[in-house]
């Protein structure tokens, strides 16, 4: 009796681990799953100069990245106002502060994720430009900036982000321009000092405000670096270019007039990594007009 007992209980047992068996295999084949290769967007503005126009449309495309896309950051390449008063549609202080916080208004807006210092930024006007940049409700950087003013804010070396899958992307901020209380360092040994980021990140790269010829330089100098989203020298770049395996992605900017009828540009860069590598990158240039549909 006790040994068809305990048969029955064996067959009971063995029903059990084969049931738990089948119940659990989704498991364990979704833990041996290679893991999928993680695309990141990267969008960029550079020199708006207080003309950020087409913005419902702008403001669309952002929203449908975000939508498609887990891993999607908006940064801008400074100049984001417009230092000569000269070029002002009326010349006086009251006009520039009222320019320099609409910007940042609608840039929070957006929810920009970071943006670099750019000459115009540099160029102070009193106190105005320091508590107009003060608004902003992202990262304000430039790792080659040194302030010894009370007129101007204290920007961060660099911005980083962690994407779902946990790949960390840096972006080390370099700016052009001085003024009294704001020293500029010079960018190779800025690169070198921050070098030591590469080897904790995926991706790295330089968000500059230097022009496109010294980003070519340091594309060259420099083999460490993915990426770089610039800004100075207004250079359309649609498709950003390779330089010594370099991506280099500038989208032409806006001249210094403010003018509500000029085409707006958004700079659009894919990365893919896969098993903690970068396996491809590329970008472009997204043109919006009066044309463009919302």
């Amino acid at each position: 009796m006790l040994h068809v007992l305990n048969g029955k209980l064996k067959h009971s047992l063995s029903l059990i681990v084969l049931f738990c068996f089948v119940l659990l295999s989704p498991f364990y084949a979704l833990a041996d799953k290679p893991a999928e290769p993680e695309i990141v967007i990267i969008l960029h503005t550079n020199d708006l100069h207080f003309d950020f126009n087409h913005r419902e449309q702008v403001q669309a495309t952002v929203e449908q990245y975000r939508q498609v896309y887990d891993n999607v950051y908006l940064v801008d390449a400074g100049d984001m106002f417009t230092r000569h008063d000269a070029k002002w549609p009326i010349p006086d202080l009251q006009w520039y502060e009222k320019a320099s916080q609409d910007i940042i208004d609608f840039m929070n807006q957006l929810e920009y994720d970071a943006a670099v210092l750019g000459n115009h930024e540099i160029d102070y006007k009193k106190t105005i430009t320091r508590d107009s940049l003060k608004r902003a409700n992202f990262p304000l950087i430039s790792a080659n900036l040194g302030i010894t003013t009370d007129k101007f804010i204290q920007p961060e070396p660099y911005i980083q982000f962690t994407t779902r899958q946990g790949h960390l992307i840096t972006l080390l901020g370099l700016s052009i321009g001085n003024k009294e209380g704001i020293e500029r360092i010079g960018n190779r040994p800025t690169i070198r000092q921050y070098l030591y980021l590469k080897e904790q990140s995926h991706v790295f790269g330089l968000l500059s405000h230097i022009g496109f010829q010294r980003d070519k330089r340091l594309a060259q100098e420099f083999p460490q670096l993915d990426l770089i989203i610039g800004g100075h020298s207004h250079t359309h770049l649609n498709p950003a270019v390779i330089h010594n395996n370099v991506l280099i992605a500038q989208t032409g900017g806006h001249e210094h007039e403010v003018d509500p009828t000029r085409p707006q540009h958004l700079g659009v860069i894919k990365l893919t990594i896969f098993k903690g590598k970068l396996i491809d990158k590329n970008g472009k240039v997204i043109t919006f007009s009066a044309s463009t549909p919302l």
